[in-house]
């Protein structure tokens, strides 16, 4: 059985390339979208608090007695469905972008697998795809914490409400003064995985060039 003649080296190289600068992009993407939602989010629960709830409760009230006419309500009404829109717009473009690098990291492997017949540049490509994944797991808001209570009249209560990504933790760790806790945070969730990752793509380099 005869195998089909594949692509120059070269176009499968430039293939991989211009997937590489995709991946890049759909990771920007990922991260503007989280920072999006986050701050979404954070504006929406601000609108939520008890000042805001009493507020609208009234402003609620003085619709209904003018037969909703009140100008005041309806803005704040579309308002928050603005907020509530963005917010989940900007999950959904998160998903979108996520989605595509899980699929351009999983073609390039394929691809850099098919191009060389070997498994070490298939590794090495995962590796180039670890570090911007890496850069935004750092930056990108991670956990969002919002405490709440549903009080009678006024519905769902916010009175607070906090995102927290690995970066933003070791500024806050900082400015309270706890340094020995933001730099164990910063040697085993930034400066180990990132050296590692950079020794195996050094170190994975002469065997795919070979």
């Amino acid at each position: 059985m005869i195998d089909a003649p594949r692509p120059p080296r070269w176009v499968l190289i430039a293939l991989l390339s211009l997937f590489y600068g995709l991946l890049l992009v759909s990771a920007w993407n990922a991260y503007d979208a989280a920072v999006d939602y986050e701050s979404a989010t954070l504006t929406l629960t601000d609108r939520l608090d008890f000042d805001d709830a009493t507020r609208r409760k009234l402003l609620d009230l003085w619709n209904r007695l003018s037969f909703g006419h009140s100008e005041s309500y309806r803005e704040d009404v579309a308002e928050l469905q603005e907020l509530r829109t963005r917010q989940a717009a900007a999950q959904a473009r998160g998903l979108q972008y996520t989605t595509l690098f899980f699929l351009l990291t999983t073609l390039m492997t394929l691809l850099a697998a098919y191009t060389w017949r070997r498994i070490a540049p298939a590794a090495y490509v995962l590796l180039a795809a670890s570090l911007p994944a890496l850069a935004v797991g750092l930056a990108a808001p991670a956990l969002m914490v919002v405490a709440q209570m549903e009080i009678g009249y006024l519905g769902q209560v916010v009175f607070q409400a906090t995102s927290k990504g690995v970066l933003t933790s070791i500024g806050t760790l900082l400015e309270r003064g706890n340094a020995l806790v933001a730099l164990l945070l910063t040697i085993f969730s930034v400066i180990l995985p990132l050296f590692k990752t950079l020794v195996l793509l050094s170190t994975g380099a002469p065997r795919i060039r070979d």
